[in-house]
């Protein structure tokens, strides 16, 4: 199977953004601080320094452009290799999408 961006859903946009991945459990684990570098409608692409398996749900909490506070969005490990991975957004809110969208534009195409 080929990869590239005739693969992909959305366009990946570059980014430079913290991530707190919030992982299961009980009691709650503390936070992992990562780093986004690719951001999309759909997901983004992030260095999170710990092992995360494919198809397990996490939650994040995402530091935008023009937004006060952290947006808190849910995704699916989709890829990993080594510490970067590939997560999907699920069940976004119109608010938080909007909020995704306009990153987005206003950040280069990968």
């Amino acid at each position: 199977m080929t990869e590239g961006p005739e693969q992909r859903r959305w366009t990946r946009h570059r980014i430079d953004m913290r991530v707190k991945v919030l992982l299961g459990g009980s009691p709650a684990p503390d936070p992992v601080i990562g780093r986004a570098t690719s951001l999309s409608i759909g997901g983004l692409g992030a260095y999170i320094p710990c092992t995360l398996s494919v198809g397990s749900t996490v939650h994040l909490e995402l530091i935008l452009p023009h937004v006060s506070g952290e947006v808190k969005v849910n995704a699916v490990v989709k890829s990993g290799d080594g510490f970067i991975y590939g997560l999907e957004f699920l069940r976004l809110p119109f608010d938080v999408r909007a909020v995704i969208e306009k990153s987005c534009a206003e950040a280069p195409a990968l």
